[in-house]
């Protein structure tokens, strides 16, 4: 993790029919940095990694990537840009494989050919073998999406981020609905791509997903910051046990 300001948002607010979602959100993120989003239900998380990706658009306030302002911009050139959101940019195909689900990621920046054989393109062939390698799904290249688990499919769709180059990868609960074992496959996952410099915000209830991947953990409440810090300042927080996690780990 360097110094750099990646990500910053300038005192974003959203309103959803007068309701206040989020109230002058200011945050800075830096690259290489794994940012955790953490809060109750209904804090405004979703809410403000939909901002950051460009699926919602802020009512007032700033969001900007690497110095330029991309608030207001669509979620495709966002995306473009370089944030990506893995359960909506991302998009798996059930009914190809996995190596053509990564295959078709991988030339998203390119003129898209489905039909087009990968292994006549070497460059990209190369990076889509590297990918698979990395998200632990090699041996599995040729199985359909449909018949893989959740925590695979999930897999799927970082490595599909991956092959598009991002600055950023958004992240809502990536470990949320998997079992123990696939939860520290992921867990795993996201280390290495911390460990490889890569930025990530992710919004995450397991607080022992948190302790293990974060650099910095943001605490939304009823749509503002209420507290900012590593791991281990902001679980030691009294007022966030009894706010966020009801005085224990879960």
């Amino acid at each position: 993790m360097d110094n750099e300001v990646i990500l910053r948002t300038e005192r974003i607010r959203k309103e959803f029919a007068g309701v206040v979602a989020l109230d002058d959100i200011s945050i800075e993120i830096t690259k290489g940095e794994c940012r955790a989003i953490i809060g109750p239900n209904g804090s405004g998380k979703t809410t403000l990694i939909n901002v950051l990706s460009g699926a919602l658009k802020p009512t007032s306030g700033k969001v900007y990537l690497k110095g330029e302002d991309i608030t207001g911009l669509p979620q495709y050139i966002i995306a473009r840009k370089g944030i990506v959101k893995t359960h909506q940019y991302t998009q798996i195909f059930p009914n190809l494989t996995i190596l053509e689900n990564l295959w078709i990621a991988a030339q998203s920046k390119n003129k898209l050919n489905l039909f087009r054989d990968y292994k006549k393109n070497i460059d990209i062939k190369k990076k889509v073998e590297n990918i698979l390698k990395l998200i632990g799904l090699d041996y599995k290249s040729e199985y359909t999406v449909s018949k893989c688990s959740y925590g695979e499919q999930r897999r799927v769709q970082i490595g599909m981020a991956l092959l598009t180059d991002p600055e950023i990868i958004l992240m809502d609960e990536p470990t949320s609905g998997i079992s123990p074992k696939e939860r520290d496959d992921i867990v795993d996952l996201l280390s290495k791509l911390t460990k490889d410099n890569k930025t990530l915000v992710i919004v995450e209830h397991n607080v022992d997903v948190v302790l293990q991947l974060a650099d910095i953990v943001t605490v939304l409440n009823n749509g503002r910051v209420i507290a900012e810090g590593t791991p281990d300042e902001v679980i030691n927080m009294p007022e966030i046990r009894e706010i966020y996690i009801g005085g224990s780990k879960k």
